[in-house]
């Protein structure tokens, strides 16, 4: 009967007919002393070496009877009278309900507070429950979302660790490339461009005719002596630059022509060799790549030159200072 609370502390009882060791009661035990009252028989179990053991109080309970324990465990015979009982029949420290049946009213309350009291534990059994699975539901959300996190953070690693690939990839492609159009330009060097065409070179002087004539005009006091050799430098700086802008442009082209036909293999070779973006050894790190950079990359270029140079109107120079020879022999 949880927090039920059946009788108050101070009830008074009107008792007749007492008895002692009563057998009739009932068969299963005999009270100390029994007496009747109003709401029935009532007994007294007067405690003085034992206590009233379970087996016995379930059996009075069992049989509806109010039963009441006294102890005078600490009391000398000389001191029992009916006022020293009497005064502890009133005092709870000595005095203590073993049964108390309940009225028709009481059981009728006590079925309904069960009844509530079921439905508050069913109620906060559910409530525990749901807070429980929302807990968990929470808990998994957040594992989830450190999950998610973590696997953010590795693909943002790994992102960032492809970009760095790329870039330092497209840095050593440029350094690549770069060393190829070096080579092409230095091999280059020993060749030449055809000549100009005289048609070329009379539509220069034509040119630049005109314009002494213009200057004449401009500047009357100056020597035609002295325009002329002016004019005349500037036509063969005119001749040279364009052969160096020509020739220029035809060592790009058989550059970038190398470089379509041959980039992808020779760069994956590089860079299967070790290869990190130098053309000189250095100590302490492997050098796997200078045989193939310094010597096989330079012979495949030199075999393409030789085969592709003259095609596009590149020869080797007998005199690397050589000038057009028929240049000055054009009358301006």
């Amino acid at each position: 009967m949880k927090g039920l609370k059946v009788h108050s502390s101070s009830e008074e009882w009107v008792v007749t007919n007492g008895d002692e060791e009563d057998r009739s009661i009932n068969k299963g035990f005999i009270p100390d002393v029994s007496f009747d009252t109003p709401r029935g028989k009532l007994l007294i179990e007067v405690l003085k070496s034992h206590k009233v053991d379970e087996e016995k109080r379930s059996k009075i309970s069992d049989c509806g009877l109010y039963a009441v324990e006294v102890d005078v465990s600490d009391m000398q015979p000389d001191e029992i009278g009916i006022t020293p009982i009497h005064q502890r029949l009133y005092n709870p420290a000595y005095s203590n309900w073993l049964s108390y049946p309940l009225s028709q009213q009481e059981e009728v309350n006590l079925e309904a507070w069960r009844a509530n009291e079921a439905k508050r534990i069913d109620d906060e059994l559910l409530k525990e429950e749901k807070e429980k699975k929302r807990l968990e539901l929470q808990k998994q959300a957040e594992e989830q979302k450190r999950l998610e996190l973590i696997e953010l953070d590795r693909l943002n690693k790994e992102r960032q660790k492809k970009r760095e690939e790329a870039k330092e990839r497209d840095r050593l492609k440029g350094r690549y490339r770069q060393y190829v159009k070096d080579y092409f330009s230095e091999v280059a060097k020993d060749f030449d461009v055809e000549q100009i065409s005289e048609a070329q070179q009379r539509s220069i002087k034509s040119a630049f005719r005109n314009l002494r004539l213009n200057l004449e005009d401009a500047f009357p006091n100056a020597t035609t002596i002295e325009l002329s050799e002016r004019l005349k430098r500037e036509v063969t700086k005119q001749v040279s630059d364009r052969k160096a802008i020509t020739k220029k442009q035809l060592i790009d082209r058989l550059a970038n022509s190398y470089l379509l036909k041959n980039s992808v293999e020779e760069f994956s070779e590089l860079s299967e060799r070790g290869w990190y973006g130098v053309d000189i050894e250095i100590p302490g790190r492997p050098n796997n790549w200078v045989s193939y950079l310094m010597k096989e990359i330079p012979k495949k270029i030199d075999e393409f030159f030789q085969s592709e140079a003259s095609q596009l109107g590149l020869f080797r120079a007998k005199n690397k200072s050589s000038k057009n020879s028929n240049i000055d022999n054009i009358p301006f």
